[in-house]
């Protein structure tokens, strides 16, 4: 019991410090900085079915690669 408890120890110190490396090397490269130019966009009035677009731009001021996942409409 004692030995598996000083296992469960060691593997919980290695996991933290992978994730210190981890934060560190992020920490290093510098984090991403989102910037837009506008958050909301109100489309005029538009017949039932018709295809509307509208382009968001982004601008990345931070040192860290910026990368836009999940993106959904309001």
């Amino acid at each position: 019991m004692k030995n598996g408890l000083i296992l469960i120890a060691a593997m919980l110190a290695i996991l933290a410090s992978a994730g210190g490396v981890a934060a560190a090397a992020d920490t290093a490269a510098g984090s991403p900085n989102a910037v837009f130019t506008e958050l909301k966009y109100e489309f005029d009035k538009v017949v039932d079915g018709a295809l509307v677009t509208h382009d968001f731009t982004v601008k990345n001021t931070g040192q860290g690669v910026l990368e836009i996942s999940r993106v959904k409409t309001g």
